[in-house]
């Protein structure tokens, strides 16, 4: 009878609920593959940028007349389109020893645009500071090629420059332009020589004091002169210095 009971009882009983299987999880939605944002395409070098250094720090030392010396070094290059811009700082030699209570600093800016090469400088001590604002190069770059341009004497007045493409040469495999730069009207008158990839090596002047008539300038150090005829030699690279002979004004 208990049997029974028990079988019954047995039978009678709820049976246990299956454990419940656990959800899957969904498959995550591959995701479409975006390709990070590529750096922006510099603007291409105006031409006569290549008449000018590009790495930032690129230091000059200039060396001339009467012991006039000056170092320059290449700050930043903003490249923007059509046009790129070159901000050096640099200082003029101290030939007083320090008696001289001068403004020896040099703020100079290049500004390279499609057809022109610009030359603005703050540096009223710097030998090439009669005019703020100069157009060094204009395209075309070929020998025999003018333009004229406006510029602004140290008197404030505007004046006139003629300007002519000299010569293009050859310098150990990198070419030299040789501009001058006439004052018609005055007859003040400037010279320089540019280099690819070094910017100004050369640069001379129409000294006239007291009725005088002279030529001043400076070369970039271990440069030989083209305007002057003054050369270093080894124990001018020895000093770091020259002092070019004055030549008469042609």
């Amino acid at each position: 009878m208990a049997l029974a009971v028990c079988l019954l009882a047995g039978a009678c009983a709820a049976s246990p609920t299956p454990a419940a299987s656990p959800t899957p999880e969904p498959s995550p939605t591959p995701s479409v593959g975006v390709s990070p944002t590529p750096e922006p395409t510099p603007p291409p070098a105006p031409a006569l940028a290549q008449y000018l250094p590009h790495d930032e720090n690129h230091s000059w030392q200039y060396s001339g007349f009467a012991e006039y010396g000056h170092n320059m070094t290449l700050q930043a290059v903003e490249k923007e389109q059509g046009k790129w811009v070159y901000q050096v700082k640099g200082d003029v030699a101290d030939m007083s020893d320090g008696e001289a209570d001068s403004n020896l600093a040099i703020d100079l800016t290049y500004t390279v645009t499609d057809d022109a090469l610009i030359q603005e400088s703050n540096a009223p001590m710097m030998m090439d500071a009669t005019y703020q604002k100069i157009e060094l190069l204009r395209m075309p770059l070929e020998a025999g090629a003018t333009w004229q341009q406006q510029a602004v004497a140290p008197d404030g007045k505007e004046v006139s420059l003629d300007c002519t493409i000299e010569a293009i040469d050859d310098e150990d495999g990198k070419q030299t332009v040789t501009v001058r730069y006439d004052d018609k009207a005055s007859g003040y008158y400037e010279k320089r020589v540019l280099m690819q990839d070094a910017g100004v090596v050369e640069f001379v002047k129409l000294a006239q004091p007291g009725g005088e008539s002279f030529e001043m300038g400076y070369t970039l150090h271990n440069f030989v002169s083209r305007l002057t005829g003054a050369a270093k030699d080894a124990a001018d690279k020895l000093k770091d210095a020259v002092t070019p002979t004055a030549t008469p004004a042609q």
